[in-house]
């Protein structure tokens, strides 16, 4: 059946229609209310905001509402308890505070840790996992823009076994 923009809504053989069809009003004249049209009922990506604890660095990244973040177990993963969602590089923007970031590298090197001169909190960095992309720390996104998160558990201790089974590589992906 089709209805507005397109949109398809599939009926279950096994679903009451009468139900449905109300439940669907339901959540239309839900977003109503919010101001929000149709056409964002299958909203799939958002613009969070977020930034540093001074402020002094901000940033944009454009990702889904359901976050899936990754809670790795790696040495400085471990010590921060930097819990953080992947992006491809083209879905993120720094507005401010280049001039106030700092570098740390280790090991392979690959992975670069930002961290803010002055708060020395860590809002993002380009991974070890997704050197195409960035790493942003959930807990940075400043915005109402994340309706849930899933966690999922990165076995950074066994970094060269795991990446392949973890899937986390296709998140920087366009």
């Amino acid at each position: 059946r089709r209805v507005h923009g397109g949109a398809t809504l599939r009926v279950f053989e096994n679903m009451d229609p009468v139900a449905v069809t109300a439940a669907f009003a339901f959540a239309a004249l839900v977003l109503l209310r919010k101001g929000r049209g149709a056409s964002e009922i299958e909203e799939k990506e958002v613009t969070h905001s977020g930034k540093c604890h001074c402020g002094s660095i901000r940033f944009t990244v454009v990702a889904p509402p359901d976050l899936v973040v990754w809670n790795c177990n790696c040495s400085i993963c471990v010590m921060k308890q930097n819990t953080h969602f992947v992006v491809p590089a083209s879905k993120f923007s720094l507005l401010s505070g280049s001039d106030s970031l700092v570098e740390y590298r280790f090991n392979t090197r690959t992975a670069v840790h930002k961290f803010c001169r002055t708060c020395g909190v860590q809002p993002f960095y380009i991974p070890r996992s997704n050197p195409d992309g960035f790493a942003v720390t959930i807990h940075c996104i400043t915005s109402p823009t994340v309706r849930s998160v899933e966690v999922r558990t990165f076995d950074g201790q066994n970094w060269e076994g795991f990446i392949s089974k973890s899937g986390i590589q296709s998140f920087s992906k366009e």
